[in-house]
């Protein structure tokens, strides 16, 4: 239940991003500050809001921590963003499959995804005619009651063997396409490129890119 410091948080985080907007420079990145500070609010202690370093190649933009574990996935979008639009896109199916407890949100609007599957939402505000955020209010227990879930999201059991090929598949999908971002990033130097040739010289002389990408994630 929304208690009077969730309310102060939500609103204080509702007037944070306003002031980015207003600003008049405002980027996805730039919200993002403010998000980590509601979520690092809202989460509780042993909490940890973290950038990941490799979010050009594909990765989620924030990842939440609990007492040093990986709990949860946030992808983040401009304010003016049609998250309908976003969740329809090949990296966001990749991510929701990839992912098993994730958030969407283009800092106003707010989708919870658990194994692929959307659990919540909530619109915590609006942008008017004049570009100013307008937040609602009765819309904060919702949010709240989102991030909670989320927060305290436990892992779904596997039961049988089709539901553990799926996870993994869905998870080898991802990899295979970080690491394809990956080789396209590093221009013909780097790690992973060093680790293609080596497959090239010593296992299939024709292996391409996409093939190295693939088999190394099916590997993995």
């Amino acid at each position: 239940m929304l208690n009077n410091r969730a309310a102060a948080a939500l609103r204080s985080y509702g007037e944070a991003i306003q002031a980015v907007r207003t600003h008049g420079k405002a980027t996805e990145h730039g919200y993002r500050l403010p998000l980590q500070q509601l979520l690092d609010c809202l989460g509780g202690k042993g909490l940890r809001i973290l950038e990941p370093q490799q979010v050009a190649c594909g990765a989620p933009d924030l990842v939440v921590e609990q007492d040093g574990v990986n709990i949860g996935y946030v992808k983040c979008k401009d304010v003016d963003a049609p998250l309908d639009q976003v969740e329809s896109t090949e990296q966001l199916e990749r991510h929701r499959h990839g992912l098993a407890n994730l958030i969407l949100t283009n800092h106003l609007e707010f989708r919870w995804y658990l194994e692929g599957q959307q659990r919540r939402q909530a619109c915590l505000g609006y942008l008017d005619r004049c570009d100013v955020i307008r937040l609602n209010p009765d819309a904060f227990s919702a949010t709240y009651a989102l991030l909670q879930d989320f927060f305290g999201a436990a892992p779904v059991a596997i039961s049988r063997s089709e539901e553990l090929a799926q996870r993994m598949a869905g998870k080898a999908r991802l990899l295979r396409d970080t690491m394809a971002r990956i080789l396209a990033q590093e221009s013909g130097t780097g790690p992973l490129h060093d680790l293609w040739q080596v497959y090239r010289q010593g296992l299939i002389t024709d292996l391409s890119a996409a093939d190295f990408a693939d088999l190394q994630a099916q590997t993995a």
